[in-house]
This record gives structure tokens, sequence and C-alpha cells, in this order.
């Protein structure tokens, strides 16, 4: 199920994402699809780290096992997910259970 664009917007700058929740050997996963923003650089780290923590819950809540997001390299900026095996670049997982 495909959900977004849903526009997220805080102190630092405003954010526009769209995600989907699919069924992957058994568990639901949470996919970021796309990600837009307008965020002050210097505050782009600290703000986006809080907002996925904000989704995660959320996945979390509605039973997701896990997150993902692809495409840009965000391995700096989300520093506690980890390469989604496969080989394929920019692939990142987090494990929610």
């Amino acid at each position: 199920m495909k959900i977004g664009p849903v526009e997220l917007s805080c102190p630092e700058g405003a954010v526009t994402l769209a995600f989907e929740v699919y069924e992957e050997d058994g568990e639901l996963i949470c996919g970021v699809l796309d990600l837009k923003g307008n965020f002050d650089r210097g505050t782009l780290v600290t703000a986006a780290r809080r907002e996925m923590k904000t989704l995660e819950a959320l996945a979390r809540k509605a039973g997701c096992a896990e997150m993902r997001v692809a495409g840009r390299n965000w391995a700096r900026v989300l520093n506690d997910y980890q390469p989604l095996p496969g080989g394929k670049p920019n692939r990142l997982r987090k494990r929610l259970t």
C-alpha cells in the first residue's frame, strides 16, 4: 500500500515524503519511496534523524518489522541503518522488531 505524499513540518524546514508498506517473507516492510525537502543545510542531519524516528515509531505501531530507504546515500545521516544485502548501492534497512 502506497502512502503519501505526506508533508512534515518542523522548525528547521519542511519535507514531503511518500512511502509504502508491503509484505516480504511474512513481515511488513515500510519503505521510503521519495523524500524531498527544504532544510537549512546546518540542521538537515538533526532534522532528518528526528523525523525518521517519528516515521519508524509509526511503522512499528502499524506492525512493520523493518524500515528501508534507497536512492541517495543516507548512510551518514541514518547511521543506525545497515546496508541491505544484495549488492545494490545506497539501499539501507533498520530492523524495528
